[in-house]
């Protein structure tokens, strides 16, 4: 039974991070992720969310640790999550349009103590958390780092709360890993797709648009503005624009 057991774990998909350090040694010139503002590359990708790992590390962020993620729809989102992820933390995202109140919530009851936000933004008010601002320096790698494990966690997704008390929903490394192979062999996805990034990151939809593209090589595209594309015209608009297959 326990080679049974080991067999399906040399089966199982590689991790998040190991899938990004991968496609940065394989085709590190490859766009990775782009928005409005900027194009990364998978070299470009994965040194950026390495910096952030970093960052937590020495701001104390520990393997395991839960750390909240309030940013706008954005590039720098996509390594913020990269970077908790590959410090072996969990992320936990916050939108930022979310009532003071519900954002005091969530930053409370997921325990979190580091909070990465966009420079516009402020971490809840009363909240004893630290907050994080991204930057695009660089430090010292950590060759010694430790890489998380397939049962660590790897996010917490909050429920909408219609019914009552939202609920963190927690998803494991693995149990991430799983859904992107899912979610990029179920749409066929291969390296030369560019796919669109429209769910919140609060959402669980997010999680089929953020992480399937890493699996593939493929490239990830924020919209400026995703209220924008509401109407039909504009979203087919922009897909034509961008060359969103």
């Amino acid at each position: 039974m326990n080679a049974d057991v080991r067999s399906a774990r040399d089966d199982a998909p590689k991790l998040i991070p190991s899938l990004l350090e991968q496609h940065a040694r394989a085709t590190p010139h490859a766009p990775a992720t782009e928005d409005a503002q900027r194009t990364l590359t998978y070299a470009e990708l994965a040194a950026e969310a390495e910096h952030m790992a970093a960052r937590l590390a020495e701001a104390g962020v520990l393997p395991g640790d839960r750390v909240g993620v309030m940013m706008r729809h954005s590039a720098d989102l996509l390594v913020a999550l990269l970077g908790v992820l590959r410090a072996g933390a969990a992320y936990v995202p916050i939108d930022p349009d979310y009532p003071d109140q519900r954002k005091s919530f969530l930053a409370a009851d997921s325990g979190i103590r580091i909070l990465i936000v966009d420079a516009a933004y402020e971490g809840p008010t009363g909240s004893p958390v630290t907050t994080l601002a991204p930057d695009r320096g660089r430090l010292a790698p950590r060759p010694d780092a430790p890489a998380a494990a397939p049962d660590d966690l790897a996010c917490v997704i909050y429920t909408s709360g219609s019914t009552g008390t939202p609920k963190g929903v927690m998803i494991t490394h693995l149990g991430l890993a799983n859904l992107a192979a899912a979610a990029s062999a179920e749409f066929g996805m291969g390296p030369r797709d560019r796919y669109l990034m429209l769910a919140a990151a609060a959402f669980s939809a997010a999680l089929e648009e953020l992480f399937p593209p890493l699996v593939r090589g493929g490239t990830s595209v924020f919209p400026a503005d995703r209220v924008a594309l509401s109407p039909v015209g504009a979203l087919l608009d922009f897909l034509t624009a961008h060359d969103v297959t």
